[in-house]
């Protein structure tokens, strides 16, 4: 058995996530998804000519569908995602059976479970929740593989690519299951194919191989007119500036969904500019948000419309778990969190330029732009507060160090949330660093961890970087 909490499905059965009990199979996946999959090197048709690998290439036809693996143990076979999702019902799970019952030992093969829409036309990823939600749409799905990794003792990662495809060929031969149109090219047809392929409409993307084992994923460039919520800084050479904004879209109800940071794209005479104007617009906020290297952020007036351009809008992170994001009212001049809902995350998003010729209104700056690309859950429901249950405090710390200029004080608070059921990571770690005389006095350091035994690792490099030769744990101040 694969799965527990199946449910019937087309003559079989399919499960919600998290039900894989393979937790070895479940390893595999994930690794391969976030060591493999998601570090494909993302590329807009603009950028081809300098990223574009040379020598002889294996080009794929990309599938807008969802990463699921086909799976044969011990004779029994079954779609499983990174997720911990599993399917055994259908006509794709009836046709893949047949495929692999004689053909292959135990076996795991990566690919795209993808499905038609119910009124022609490509295949679109948010298609496959609802054909695995609704059992009558079951003839809609199909899956194309696109990689091998193992079969029985055989470790087929250490092997060409070629021979792998060869024998993917040799097993998936059906009309819903089979591989991914592949064929052997070079850099100068990439456009040639791109057009062919992609501008028709039939494809999402290519996908690019190099013999030296490095991927390409070529999709059309992103554009999107957002507006600035917030922004984080940094210090250069003295002088505080821009590290990144704060960005996010409107929804139907007027509320205001983060989409994420964005960095690139700015000059350094730009990031002062941006700097010192930003930090005029500072409103108040009861909403937390940290940057990468856990400093938090400041929100601003949400009056400042700007273009970014992304390569790749994504809803899931590399262990599959769906991306969420707060969502905020802006009332009497404060920001108010609201609740963190769906959304996607940006994959190198860079300004382009300010919109000076628009105002942050649903017609400008509208969660559509997003929705269009990656259709994401609860895109018209209103995001509403509710009572979350309380935080608790697991463990905490102050560290004080005598100086000639008085007390310097560092500590940490390690917070488990309570609250993952509702897009909250599952540990924070709060750090402060006060000292008096320093031209920044406070500094604040905020970081997430998914588990208690991450929590322990921060907590010990935040001891290995800050609790050095001269401080001294002070328990009455932690108390």
């Amino acid at each position: 058995m694969f799965a527990t909490n199946m449910t019937p499905y087309a003559g079989g059965e399919v499960s919600g996530h998290k039900a894989l009990t393979d937790t070895e199979l479940l390893k595999t996946m994930q690794a391969y998804n976030r060591q493999v999959a998601k570090r494909y090197f993302a590329c807009t048709p603009r950028k081809l000519e300098r990223f574009a690998p040379t020598g002889d290439l294996h080009i794929s036809t990309k599938i807008d569908g969802q990463l699921f693996f086909l799976v044969k143990r011990s004779g029994k076979i079954a779609f499983c995602s990174p997720g911990g999702r599993v399917l055994q019902g259908g006509p794709v799970f009836e046709e893949a059976k047949k495929l692999l019952q004689r053909r292959a030992g135990d076996i795991t093969i990566a690919g795209e479970l993808f499905a038609i829409p119910p009124k022609g036309g490509r295949p679109r990823v948010h298609f496959v929740a609802t054909a695995l939600a609704n059992e009558k749409l079951a003839p809609t799905l199909g899956f194309k593989a696109f990689d091998l990794l193992s079969e029985d003792e055989t470790d087929y990662q250490q092997k060409p690519y070629q021979e792998r495809l060869d024998r993917l060929e040799t097993l998936l031969t059906g009309k819903r299951v089979s591989v991914v149109h592949t064929q052997k090219g070079t850099k100068k047809e990439l456009p040639a194919l791109y057009q062919k392929f992609v501008e028709s409409g039939n494809f999402e993307g290519l996908v690019i191989r190099a013999e030296s084992g490095w991927t390409l994923k070529l999709k059309p460039e992103i554009s999107m007119d957002v507006v600035v919520l917030g922004y984080g800084e940094k210090v250069e050479m003295g002088k505080t500036q821009l590290k990144e904004m704060v960005v996010g879209l409107l929804r139907e109800d007027n509320q205001y969904h983060i989409l994420g940071f964005v960095g690139g794209g700015f000059s350094q005479e730009a990031r002062l500019e941006w700097h010192s104007r930003l930090s005029k617009m500072q409103v108040e906020t009861d909403y937390r948000l940290p940057n990468r290297d856990g400093a938090l952020c400041r929100f601003v007036r949400p009056e400042i419309v700007v273009e970014v351009r992304i390569t790749d809008l994504l809803l899931e992170d590399s262990k599959s778990n769906p991306v969420y994001r707060m969502v905020l009212d802006y009332k009497d001049g404060k920001f108010e969190s609201v609740q963190q809902m769906p959304f996607a995350s940006m994959i190198f998003p860079r300004l382009v330029r300010e919109r000076e010729d628009k105002t942050p209104v649903l017609g400008s700056v509208g969660l559509d732009q997003a929705y269009r690309h990656v259709p994401f859950n609860n895109y018209r429901d209103h995001a509403v507060k509710k009572e979350l249950p309380e935080s608790v405090i697991r463990e905490r710390a102050v560290f004080t160090k005598e100086s000639k200029n008085g007390v310097l004080l560092r500590k940490y608070v390690a917070v488990e949330t309570q609250k993952e059921e509702d897009g909250w990571a599952s540990f924070y770690l709060f750090s402060t660093d006060v000292s008096p005389n320093r031209k920044d006095p406070m500094k604040t350091e905020l970081k997430v961890a998914s588990s208690w035994e991450a929590l322990q690792g921060l907590i010990e490099s935040w001891k290995k970087a800050n609790v050095k030769r001269g401080w001294v744990e002070n328990v009455a101040r932690a108390a």
